[in-house]
């Protein structure tokens, strides 16, 4: 027998300004752009596969909902509160979210969800069971926890948690939340050598992205001034943007080491850690070698 889920509101956040060109206004655009749960929002539909995974605007904030087959979408001025911890495990939902209940549950190698002070507090479980990161909004102070990274969002129920391939079925691989989903590879064009192909001031600048085929690209940009160039870069007198270097003050994320001049680091000399547990990174959880966000997701390769 099938059994329909209670609607669960995952995320409560202010509303964006009206002119603000990063607030969505329509449902089926947002839905089509995947913005994560959180995003602001201003349209009063709702959109998504009907009897199952809705996206709602909710007091100016985007949130995915569970419908269940003989409901509908709840009000956006009720706040659902989740009452069954496997419900909560089944889901993936983050710390934080409105909870009521009593038990523990744990999904091996995966994650470890309790509610405490109305509050889900999520943690990921090593592959023995026992607990080796924390929970995102909780004193990460005890032994043995590692916080979620602020910028973790967690996968879609549709996605199981992961946090190796080993973790996953049906072909799928563990995605960690940094990856790239690539299709076919993008060919970027050199438009320019040196700041002399380029028109007047302007100067010749490296492209990137992270589906690339081959490398960076080049074309040519207005020269940069004053602090055009934004944090962590200055203003050269060539009109080129400078990286800080970690060496000279620049400081790295969370689970980037400084490895200025060593392979691996990006402009900044910032390298991403590798480790072999949860324990190895400041935060998130080790997935498949490299510290990440969070716990990864199993998904199907990107045609």
């Amino acid at each position: 027998m099938r059994h329909s889920l209670p609607l669960v509101l995952l995320f409560l956040l202010a509303c964006g300004d009206d002119d603000d060109p990063d607030v969505a206004r329509d449902c089926d655009q947002a839905l089509r752009d995947n913005l994560p749960s959180g995003s602001p929002c201003d349209f009063g539909s709702s959109c998504g596969e009907g009897c199952g995974r809705q996206l709602v605007c909710v007091r100016g904030a985007l949130s995915f909902v569970i419908a269940a087959c003989d409901g509908g979408i709840p009000d956006a001025g009720d706040v659902v509160v989740v009452s069954a911890c496997q419900e909560a495990l089944d889901m993936n939902l983050p710390a934080g979210t409105p909870c009521d209940f009593t038990d523990e549950c744990t999904r091996e190698c995966s994650r470890h969800v309790s509610c405490e002070g109305g509050g889900l507090r999520v943690m990921v479980a090593s592959c023995d069971a026992s607990l080796d990161s924390g929970d995102a909004g909780a004193d990460s102070g005890d032994a043995g926890e590692v916080p979620l990274c602020d910028d973790y969002t967690p996968p879609p129920p549709v996605d199981p948690a992961c946090t190796s391939d080993a973790m996953c079925e049906d072909g799928r691989s563990c995605r960690r939340q940094h990856d790239a989903r690539c299709g076919a590879c993008i060919a970027l064009p050199s438009l320019c050598a040196s700041d002399t192909d380029c028109e007047g001031t302007d100067v010749c600048v490296e492209t990137t992205h992270p589906c690339a085929c081959a490398g960076p690209g080049t074309e040519c940009q207005a020269a940069c001034s004053g602090d055009s160039c934004g944090e962590g870069f200055t203003c050269g007198s060539d009109g080129h943007c400078d990286a800080t270097s970690c060496t000279e003050g620049y400081e790295c994320a969370p689970n980037f080491d400084c490895v200025f001049g060593a392979a691996g680091g990006d402009a900044h000399g910032c390298a991403r850690r590798g480790c072999t547990a949860t324990s190895d990174c400041a935060c998130g959880a080790c997935v498949s070698g490299e510290c990440s966000s969070g716990p990864g997701a199993c998904q199907f390769p990107t045609a």
